[in-house]
């Protein structure tokens, strides 16, 4: 499928060393880098909290306590004076509800009462739950009736910040089923998990996840399965968003290698140390069968085929459940949305979705309703797959052409301004600095011959550039830049002896053991395939 998607380039011919990924998912460890530079794991650190303002608050004397009782009554002065004795030995949230009285006079009384014999209190009426609340007047100096009872818009505590930040560590996990699970686990809904990225099912990963920080308490509490855990929770100011990560770090082991030459297996990394890979999107973009590959359903999307769309989605693909691949046959056989909901499996999320549009939508637009049912992010990821098949094929063009810098080429500094390089510049550069778009509405384009490729590519499946100025803005592909060739750092090897299964005890097998970093959105597998070469297995 590899060369389907415009992967067939090397940075060098070479004898490679073949072998096999992610036979188990201890194999291949993944652990996300955050902006700041430091690699998530649950380290069992207990959750600190933010330091909170001490403030001093004077005691209610023994004169005014006694006034109190006269105003308002013993009973009820003295719940005020044990409000006011918890407020100052430091229970500054402290709050007391009291029935309102309907009497209007009775209400003023105990409100001028608390005014003038115990002004460290404040007092107010809340109609809407005819209650009396009275609290701390020294916290709430500053601030409306709602945050003087230090509640949101939802009358829930507050926190010293909007968001909790915490560590998920999952094994043989999707990103989207962990956030599923742990949404049912504490009754959160999954989208209001924030995530910098998504991470490998078949790998043993780790990643920062996002959340209100008044859902600390269920998270904490929550009851998760076994490939699942959460912890190091910490306050954050903001919600991570896709891309909110500077990379990932890997941890990753090479198994049944053809090659056992260890001189050689030395040679090709040091290479790729220097050298690096062609920064391909990989298979995973793609989908894992021809029949139903991501970026075919983004094509259907930007042609406004909505109806071919849902059809590669729901219909046949290679599949291992009997139930599912009998669901497919038959969408395409009948196309019957309530046959098709009893049919697939529960498991199937995004076609279930979909489905469930359709049937609610009805007769009206129901194919459009039925996708337009997905998330955002969900319909986004096809039509980003066509853009990713469309760089792919120009890339390898490109280093067709030359591994070297050309006039024509783009680069793109840190601060994202792209320029072009002329004959005059093009030495103060090397291929690691080139950038190429991925096509869209506000970007540049190579002036050299790279530049026809889009042309020819977006041709042959029936549209132009000006179909990205066309798109709506909810659908809106505006492109971005992307290096077409990356270095791996922090790169390590070593050789492994590995116990391989169904072999005798005794029994070992040579592998390699390497670790490296990646910027985000770039493919540990994409980067291995340099020493591995195209015929890898990844399991």
């Amino acid at each position: 499928m590899a060369s389907l998607v415009g992967i067939t380039e090397f940075l060098t011919e070479t004898r490679r060393i073949g072998g096999r990924l992610k036979e188990k998912c201890s194999d291949f460890v993944v652990k996300e880098i955050d902006l700041k530079g430091c690699i998530a794991e649950i380290t069992g650190k207990v959750f600190i909290k933010k330091e909170e303002e001490k403030v001093e608050i004077k005691e209610i004397s023994e004169e005014n306590a006694k006034k109190i009782n006269e105003k308002i009554g013993q009973e009820l002065g003295d719940k005020i004076l044990a409000l006011a004795q918890r407020i100052s030995g430091g229970e500054y949230e402290s709050i007391l509800e009291i029935p309102s009285p309907d009497d209007k006079e009775e209400r003023t009384k105990i409100h001028f009462t608390i005014k003038e014999f115990a002004p460290m209190l404040t007092s107010c009426t809340e109609k809407a739950n005819n209650i009396i609340r009275i609290y701390s007047s020294k916290l709430a100096q500053s601030f409306n009736k709602r945050q003087k009872l230090n509640l949101d818009s939802r009358g829930a505590k507050k926190t010293p910040s909007k968001y909790i930040q915490f560590t998920l560590n999952k094994q043989n996990l999707d990103t989207a089923k962990a956030l599923k699970i742990l949404g049912k686990a504490t009754g959160i809904k999954d989208k209001s998990f924030g995530i910098a990225g998504n991470k490998d099912k078949k790998a043993l990963t780790s990643q920062n996840i996002t959340a209100f920080a008044n859902y600390l308490d269920k998270l904490q509490h929550a009851k998760l399965p076994e490939n699942m855990q959460i912890g190091d929770f910490k306050y954050s100011d903001t919600e991570l968003k896709i891309g909110d990560l500077k990379g990932n770090r890997f941890e990753i082991i090479i198994r049944h290698l053809t090659c056992q030459d260890e001189s050689h297996i030395s040679q090709l990394i040091e290479t790729l140390k220097v050298k690096g890979f062609v920064n391909y999107f990989g298979l995973q973009r793609f989908g894992n069968s021809v029949e139903n590959a991501t970026h075919t359903i983004g094509l259907a999307i930007l042609t406004k085929n909505y109806q071919k769309a849902v059809d590669i989605i729901l219909g046949p693909r290679s599949v291992k459940n009997e139930d599912e691949n009998r669901a497919r046959v038959n969408w395409i056989a009948y196309h019957d949305v309530d046959r098709a909901l009893q049919e697939f499996p529960i498991f199937c999320n995004i076609e279930r979705t979909i489905l469930e549009g359709m049937r609610k939508a009805g007769s009206s637009n129901a194919v459009l309703n039925g996708f337009m049912a997905l998330t955002r992010n969900s319909r986004m990821l096809y039509a980003h797959a066509y853009q990713s098949y469309v760089w792919n094929q120009v890339t390898s063009f490109r280093l067709q052409m030359s591994q070297e810098t050309l006039a024509g080429d783009l680069i793109q500094d840190l601060q994202d301004h792209v320029a072009y390089l002329t004959e005059e510049n093009k030495k103060n550069y090397t291929i690691h600095d080139v950038v190429l778009p991925l096509p869209g509405s506000k970007i540049l384009f190579p002036t050299n011959d790279a530049a026809s490729v889009y042309t020819k590519v977006l041709s042959q499946d029936g549209i132009s550039l000006q179909t990205f100025n066309e798109l709506q803005k909810e659908m809106a592909l505006t492109g971005s830049y992307r290096k077409i060739v990356v270095k791996p750092e922090n790169l390590t090897w070593e050789t492994v002896k590995l116990k391989e299964n169904n072999v005798d005890e005794d029994s070992t097998d040579f592998g390699v053991k390497v670790a490296f970093d990646l910027p985000s959105s770039s493919y540990a597998t994409v980067c291995l395939r340099e020493i591995m070469g195209e015929e890898y297995i990844d399991n």
